[in-house]
C-alpha cells in the first residue's frame, strides 16, 4: 500500500487517528482502498515482425566441439613477417584449418555485420606476435577456445555461413577469397532484414530505464571486480613461479651437496639414498608449483582477462539502445511540433519515424534479453573453469604427495 495515499483515504472516511477505528472497520477500509486504487498489471507493449529466417547448415546439429591447437610459428616470405597460427579442429566433422589470430578478429567483425543487436564475444587483444612469451600465448589460446565455444553453441551464430566457411575452407588462397567476398557486405540496419531462428523478431517498446540502468551498473561493477581478480591471479601466479624457482635452486644445491661428498666414501654411502630421494621429492615439489602456475595462467588469469573484455560488447548493446531511444525522441518531438503548428507529416518523415521506432523496439528487447542471458552464461563458464583448475591442482598435488610419502618411507627404513 502507498502509505500517504492510504492516510488521505482514511481521512476522507473517518480520520487518520487509528484509535478512531475498530479492527473490523480497518479491515473494511483496507479492502475498499485496494479496490479503489488497485493497479492492474501493465500489458507488455510488444510487436512481432517478420524477418529473415536462418537456414540450417552442416554445423547446426553436428558440432560437438571446436579445438584450438597450441600456436605455431609460421615463417614469413620475402615481403612478409613471421606470424603465429592455430589449427582449428571441428569435431566430430574432422575439419582442420590453419588460422591466424587476425582471422578470428575478422570472424567477429563479420558476424557483427549480420547479427546487429546480438552479442558476439570479443577478444582481449587486438593482435598477437611471434615474440610473445609462452604464458601470454597460452592465455590467447584459452581466449580463442572460449570465443569459439560460445559461437558454435549459439543457436543463431552457429547457423552462419561465415562461420561454416571459416571452419571448413582449408586453403589459404580460397579463405582469402572468402574474406574478400564478405568484406563487400554492409552492416544490416533495417529490422526486416535481420536474421532469427524462426524468421520473427520481437520489438519491445516498454522503456524500463531503471532495469536497463541496473544492468549497465552491474556490468560496470562486475568489470571492476573481475579486473581486480585478474590482478590477484597474476600475483598468485608470480609467487608460485618464484617458489618453483627457489625449489629448483634448492634441488641443485642438494645435488652439489651430493657431489662434494664423492671423495668421502663412507659419508657418500651413508647419505646417497637420502640425497637421491631428497632430490626426487624436491623435483616433484618444484614440478607441482610450476604446473600450478600454468593452471593459474590458463584457468584463472586467462579466463578473467577474457571475461573483463566481454563487458565492452555487453555494455555497447545497452548504449546502442540508449542512442536509438534518443533518436526516437527527436523524431517524436518533431512530430509533436508539426502537429501543434498544423503542419502535415510527409511520407518520408513518417517512414523514418516508423523505422526509428522499430529499430529502438528491437534493440530495446535485445538489450534486455541478450545482456542478462550472456551474463549468466559467463558466470557459469567462470564456475566451470574454476572447477577445472581445482581438479588439475588436486591431481598434481596427489602426484607430489606420492613422492613425499615415498621419501618418508625410505627415511623410516633407514
Amino acid at each position: 500500500l502507498d502509505a500517504e495515499l492510504f492516510t488521505e483515504f482514511c481521512e476522507s472516511k473517518k480520520g487518520s487517528e487509528i484509535d478512531l477505528w475498530t479492527l473490523e472497520e480497518l479491515k473494511q477500509v483496507v479492502k475498499e482502498f485496494k479496490e479503489r486504487f488497485k493497479t492492474q498489471e501493465k500489458e507488455p507493449n510488444l510487436e512481432v515482425l517478420e524477418c529473415k529466417k536462418l537456414e540450417e547448415t552442416e554445423l547446426s546439429s553436428s558440432v560437438e566441439k571446436v579445438v584450438i591447437s597450441d600456436p605455431e610459428k609460421i615463417q614469413g616470405g620475402i615481403f612478409s613477417s613471421d606470424y603465429m597460427a592455430y589449427y582449428v579442429l571441428t569435431l566430430p566433422l574432422g575439419w582442420s584449418v590453419l588460422r591466424r589470430y587476425s582471422d578470428f578478429l575478422w570472424l567477429r567483425d563479420t558476424l557483427q555485420k549480420f547479427y546487429p543487436g546480438h552479442y558476439v564475444p570479443t577478444l582481449p587483444y587486438d593482435k598477437d606476435s611471434p615474440n610473445m612469451g609462452p604464458n601470454k600465448l597460452c592465455r590467447i589460446k584459452k581466449h580463442l577456445s572460449l570465443f569459439m565455444d560460445y559461437i558454435v553453441n549459439s543457436s543463431y551464430l552457429s547457423k552462419s555461413q561465415v562461420l561454416l566457411e571459416f571452419l571448413k575452407e582449408e586453403t589459404e588462397k580460397n579463405f582469402q577469397v572468402t574474406k574478400k567476398k564478405y568484406s563487400k557486405f554492409k552492416k544490416l540496419t533495417t529490422v526486416h532484414d535481420f536474421y532469427s531462428d524462426d524468421g520473427k523478431v520481437t520489438c519491445d517498446f516498454d522503456i524500463d530505464s531503471q532495469v536497463v540502468d541496473q544492468v549497465l551498473s552491474y556490468f560496470n561493477e562486475q568489470g571492476e571486480v573481475l579486473k581486480l581478480m585478474s590482478l590477484e591471479a597474476k600475483k598468485i601466479k608470480s609467487l608460485t613461479i618464484q617458489i618453483s624457482n627457489s625449489l629448483y635452486n634448492f634441488m641443485e644445491l642438494a645435488k652439489n651437496l651430493q657431489n662434494i661428498s664423492v671423495n668421502l666414501s663412507d659419508l657418500k654411502k651413508k647419505n646417497d639414498d637420502f640425497l637421491n630421494n631428497l632430490n626426487q621429492s624436491l623435483e616433484s615439489y618444484e614440478k607441482y608449483y610450476m604446473e600450478s602456475s600454468t593452471y593459474l595462467n590458463e584457468h584463472l588469469e586467462g579466463v578473467m582477462n577474457f571475461l573483463v573484455a566481454q563487458m565492452a560488447p555487453l555494455k555497447s548493446l545497452i548504449k546502442e539502445r540508449q542512442s536509438l531511444y534518443q533518436d526516437l525522441n527527436k523524431f517524436e518531438a518533431k512530430k509533436e511540433k508539426s502537429l501543434i503548428v498544423g503542419k502535415a507529416l510527409t511520407q518520408k518523415f513518417s517512414d523514418k519515424l516508423s523505422r526509428a521506432r522499430l529499430k529502438f523496439g528491437y534493440f530495446n528487447n535485445q538489450a534486455k534479453c541478450e545482456t542478462q542471458q550472456t551474463a549468466m552464461h559467463w558466470m557459469e563458464t567462470l564456475k566451470q573453469e574454476y572447477f577445472l583448475f581445482a581438479k588439475k591442482l588436486m591431481e598434481s598435488n596427489q602426484k607430489m604427495q606420492g613422492f613425499l610419502e615415498l621419501f618418508l618411507q625410505v627415511g623410516n627404513n633407514e
